[in-house]
């Protein structure tokens, strides 16, 4: 029995040891991140159906993005479209 919990113990610490290498081989140097999607629904549409474009830029980060279906992809798309969605606001409240 101590072999098996051994044997468990060696193999969490390599999963471990190995994870900080798996973000950074599924993200690229350079994101590719395109917000003139979002001005561009933003700019067609009027009153609540403008809610349709929140998301636009960030799901297509994701997919011309090189590991941008990933957990760290997401995340960096979903941020992207966040921060840019955050600096319009300070735009409008200066």
């Amino acid at each position: 029995m101590m072999g098996a919990k051994r044997y468990f113990a060696f193999t969490v610490a390599g999963l471990l040891a190995a994870m900080p290498v798996w973000p950074a081989s599924a993200q690229s140097d350079e994101m590719k991140f395109r917000p003139e999607l979002v001005e561009q629904c933003l700019a067609g549409k009027q009153g609540n159906a403008r809610l349709d474009c929140a998301g636009l830029a960030a799901n297509d980060c994701t997919e011309i993005n090189e590991g941008g279906g990933t957990t760290v992809g997401l995340g960096m798309c979903f941020t992207a479209e966040s921060d840019w969605w955050d600096a319009k606001l300070n735009e409008a409240y200066k």
